[in-house]
């Protein structure tokens, strides 16, 4: 999703199709890696330096938005994670979005877009991804990767069924050694392991908690106590 939103802005402002610049950004090992492409004059992706996204974030958005485009069409403002907005830049973002001149463009990726305020979804389009089946990722890992089908296989479930995912973990060697730990752990089954693991500085608990509840559906199946999954994920975040 992140991605197909860099792919737009750089279409833009490039004046080229979106998918020249997804299949460029595809081979682009560096982007998959660090998650920050190169710079553009008229897009700008807006990461937190620390923490989630505020209303000082919610600020700079406007002011960036406030300036003409140079060479596209549009100025694009990119939100990453938008699910893990605060409240206050929710508001913010909310009335930018009221008064944004019409060269304005906001696109906010998020994986819950229901966390977000009813109101401020109220003044976007939603254009939704499906996640692809194990089978579809596997398929494809082992066409473009040169693996065997086993192979491909164990590396769809570590990527959660996400070719982005993938794709980020075999470009950060400490990731894909992150999520391969996580996934031992969850197999043993250890709720101290389990709560040391989100413990850690390092780990993004959306994502921690989407392979812990994947690992029990698979294990338990729909027999797997909804009620429990919530429990879990209050734990682990009050945890971490």
């Amino acid at each position: 999703l992140y991605a197909a939103a860099v792919a737009l802005a750089r279409a833009l402002e490039r004046k080229t199709s979106c998918i020249d610049e997804w299949n460029l950004l595809w081979e682009d090992n560096t982007f998959w890696k660090e998650k920050r492409p190169e710079p553009l004059i008229d897009a700008r992706i807006f990461i937190p330096e620390e923490g989630n996204f505020g209303i000082n974030d919610a600020r700079n958005v406007r002011s960036f938005l406030a300036e003409r485009p140079i060479i596209s069409s549009h100025r694009t403002a990119i939100i990453p994670d938008a699910e893990r907005m605060s409240l206050d830049a929710q508001q913010a973002l909310l009335k930018i979005s009221e008064e944004a001149p019409p060269s304005a463009l906001i696109i906010m990726c998020a994986s819950r877009a229901t966390r977000l305020s009813a109101t401020l979804r109220s003044r976007y389009g939603v254009v939704s991804f499906a996640r692809a089946s194990r089978e579809m990722l596997a398929r494809w890992i082992q066409e473009t990767h040169n693996m065997g089908a086993k192979e491909s296989a164990a590396e769809a479930q570590l990527a959660l069924g996400n070719s982005g995912y993938f794709m980020h973990l075999h470009a950060n060697a400490d990731a894909l050694e992150r999520a391969k730990n996580e996934r031992v752990v969850f197999e043993r089954g250890n709720l101290g392991e389990i709560l040391a693991l989100a413990a850690d500085d390092g780990v993004d608990i959306e994502r921690f908690f989407y392979a812990l509840s994947d690992q029990c559906a698979q294990r338990f199946g729909e027999a797997f106590p909804k009620e429990r999954i919530a429990i879990m994920q209050e734990l682990l975040v009050c945890h971490a």
